[in-house]
């Protein structure tokens, strides 16, 4: 079972690694968000009526796994060495089908619990937690990223509800913040997060290393 983490001190890490490498994350956003955009482009053209719009919504999807997935990575190298470089944004790409597939899955899972009422939604979704750090982090195949999820949110999956609720709310306050405040609490939270995965993978692992003979 794992010992927990600090919710408090998940987001002091992201504030202050935000900081740290600010003119990165801002100019990562950017690139994201133009891209995400130019993504999206062809199934606004075509409007919902059309049935072009679904491959070309698909398509838009699949980008935007891919944006997240890149962001992820680059999110756990500050969090293992404290910095990183643009480039370093590309080294998760030939892990691509894998987080999408496990990203998928995860979707259908959580909808299928919110489906049989909330209670159900929110335990599947604190059991997936950990799915995209799995894939990237571990370059697991899609079954197995789950299952890994599953075995590190065991004894903490209310306390990640508690602290995805938090992150929530920092988006929330950015978007208050005439939108342009997204810009940091958005790196914010992702490196919260990436230090709550490190830190519970750490424990967990110590833990392992510690009950062996």
């Amino acid at each position: 079972m794992n010992d927990g983490f600090s919710i408090s001190e998940a987001l002091k890490y992201g504030w202050t690694n935000t900081k740290a490498n600010f003119g990165l994350l801002i100019g990562v956003l950017l690139f994201n968000g133009i891209v995400g955009i130019i993504a999206s482009v062809p199934s606004n053209l075509v409007g919902p009526e059309s049935l072009l719009s679904i491959p070309f919504g698909i398509a838009a999807a699949l980008v935007n796994y891919g944006l997240m997935m890149c962001l992820i990575s680059l999110c756990l190298k500050i969090t293992d060495e404290g910095s990183a470089r643009f480039g370093d944004l590309f080294e998760p790409l030939p892990l691509f089908f894998n987080f999408a597939g496990a990203m998928i899955l995860t979707g259908i899972a959580t909808v299928i619990g919110f489906v049989f009422l909330i209670i159900p939604g929110i335990f599947i979704f604190t059991i997936l937690f950990f799915v995209p750090y799995v894939v990237v982090d571990e370059k697991r195949g899609i079954l197995q990223s789950l299952t890994r999820s599953a075995e590190l949110s065991k004894g903490i999956r209310l306390q990640l509800f508690l602290f995805f609720l938090v992150l929530m709310a920092v988006n929330v306050l950015g978007v208050m913040a005439f939108v342009v405040g997204l810009l940091v609490t958005f790196p914010v939270t992702y490196l919260a997060s990436a230090y709550v995965y490190r830190t519970v993978n750490s424990r967990q692992e110590l833990g392992q290393s510690v009950q062996e003979p």
